[in-house]
């Protein structure tokens, strides 16, 4: 039997109210949900023709009628929708489906309450693709009419996972290789991360932040995960690390990671060089792996040398060539791309734009 209670698909689609023409109009866009009723007033009637093959029922109620029922219009815009639930994926399930991408972004929210709260992170969450929420089952709203209303059609599209247990989960994600990032309102605001390709951002109640009890989850702190990458590697990169060593054996033999003190890599080294435990030896012997990934993975400071960067600025700074569409097209040709590109008429023709536009701007 599986730790995570909630790791099965979320069956129990009760019937949900949803109003606000947003909300209700990407909830009847949604393929897998069963429509009960829709209610709407005589404004909404072009609505209703559109949705009436997937709607059961469709209920036209009088301007005052509709209102003494469901309050002031400005909260449902006049339009009501009782529909059931789809099935939700747990978080094993979610996960499993997530693996299959180079890159996944996932926030938690530990003991956020304000389902409006809720609902505009998830608006967030769509615009730049997130790909889902986990919050704890405990001190956090389903999904209530109120937060589809301020998810504004989100709540279709961004996952909503549930789990028994906050820790438990930030576990299971470290297991399956995900960077773990905590915000926190108190600490430095000016720590420059480069994030993993997968990673989970994790934020904290509006009152308090994130409990301590989850925080133990996170180990690493932000100005060290850099040093603490190099040595473990980056799966999804494909950069080796040194084998047998990982994110708790790191902590447990540098304490200093967790604190909020830069402890880079060669202080990391210098330390293992000062210890004969056997997690301090095995990194000193892949010294040499260290420091490579160290150059393969922070960004700040690329070694390049000079004669290679004057080169880039010559190309930055030059004349820039006319598309000549015919060249273009013979090597197009001659490269075997047309299987990609089934119109290269109409695609050429965006560059040709673009050619054109850059001429009249110098």
């Amino acid at each position: 039997m599986s730790k995570f209670r909630n790791n099965k698909s979320n069956k129990n689609q009760g019937i949900h109210t949803i109003f606000g023409q947003h909300s209700v109009k990407a909830a009847l866009q949604n393929d897998k949900r069963e429509h009960i009723e829709l209610i709407i007033n005589k404004n909404q009637i072009n609505l209703a023709k559109k949705y009436e093959s997937k709607i059961q029922k469709i209920t036209i109620l009088p301007q005052n009628e509709f209102t003494k029922r469901f309050g002031n219009e400005n909260t449902t815009q006049g339009v009501v929708l009782k529909t059931k639930d789809f099935a939700r994926p747990g978080l094993e399930e979610f996960v499993k489906v997530e693996s299959k991408k180079t890159k996944t972004v996932i926030l938690i929210l530990d003991q956020v309450t304000d389902p409006q709260n809720i609902g505009s992170i998830m608006r967030s969450c769509a615009l730049f693709d997130c790909a889902g929420i986990i919050i704890g089952k405990d001190n956090s709203p389903e999904l209530t009419s109120s937060l589809y209303k301020s998810a504004s059609g989100a709540a279709e599209i961004v996952n909503y996972i549930r789990v028994t247990n906050i820790r438990r989960a930030i576990s299971f994600l470290k297991k399956n290789n995900y960077w773990i990032y905590g915000f926190d309102s108190s600490k430095n605001k000016n720590s420059k991360l480069n994030f993993s390709q997968k990673s989970v951002l994790v934020f904290g109640s509006e009152g308090k932040g994130i409990r301590e009890l989850v925080k133990k989850e996170f180990g690493v702190y932000p100005k060290n995960i850099l040093t603490c990458r190099t040595v473990e590697g980056d799966k999804s990169d494909r950069i080796a690390g040194v084998k047998g060593v990982g994110t708790k054996s790191m902590v447990k033999e540098f304490p200093m990671l967790t604190e909020n003190e830069k402890f880079d890599v060669k202080m990391l080294i210098d330390s293992a060089g000062s210890k004969t435990t056997r997690i301090s030896k095995m990194i000193k012997d892949d010294e040499l792996v260290v420091k490579r990934n160290y150059i393969l993975m922070q960004l700040q400071d690329p070694d390049i040398p000079n004669h290679t960067k004057m080169k880039i600025q010559g190309a930055v700074n030059g004349k820039v060539p006319q598309l000549v569409k015919y060249k273009f097209q013979t090597m197009f040709i001659k490269d075997k791309l047309q299987s990609n590109i089934k119109n290269f008429d109409s695609w050429i023709m965006e560059f040709v734009r673009l050619d054109r536009f850059r001429g009249l701007n110098g």
